[in-house]
């Protein structure tokens, strides 16, 4: 009887621990204009980050001011695994998850700092850079 109260409560605890909010981030949920809520650098929180973007587009492309560099960049972006790649002169590798209350978190590092950026969807919409001085990188 032992056993079998065993065996049922590692099934509960099992069943349990796989949460809805676990199953793997895609496209669409990155996809659109995202505004930085609140940025950590080493753990710490910090306000230099505060104007930081991102809009994903539908088609891998991506429109953002968080590179190496710190300038607006328009470049392509690729999902796999919950890992996004920002490619640029510096290819940015960065973990990403989507948290219950619609926020957008982003860890990666940079030159030896390790960011995490909470993104909330952004209340304007971000506009899009002239074509003509538009940098496109492909990191290839």
């Amino acid at each position: 009887m032992k056993n079998i109260f065993l065996g049922i409560l590692g099934m509960i605890i099992l069943y349990s621990s796989c949460s809805p909010d676990s199953k793997a981030l895609e496209v669409k949920d990155v996809v659109g204009d995202w505004q930085l809520k609140e940025a950590f650098r080493d753990g710490k929180k910090t306000g230099t980050l505060k104007d930081v973007y991102f809009n994903f587009k539908q088609g891998n492309a991506v429109h953002t001011n968080f590179n190496a560099e710190m300038e607006e960049l328009e470049t392509t972006y690729e999902l796999k695994d919950g890992q996004l790649t920002i490619a640029g002169s510096h290819p940015l590798k960065i973990n990403a998850e989507r948290t219950l209350e619609n926020e957008l978190v982003l860890k990666t590092g940079i030159a030896n700092a390790k960011f995490k950026l909470v993104m909330e969807p952004a209340k304007e919409e971000i506009p899009e850079k002239e074509s003509e001085d538009m940098e496109v990188t492909t990191g290839k």
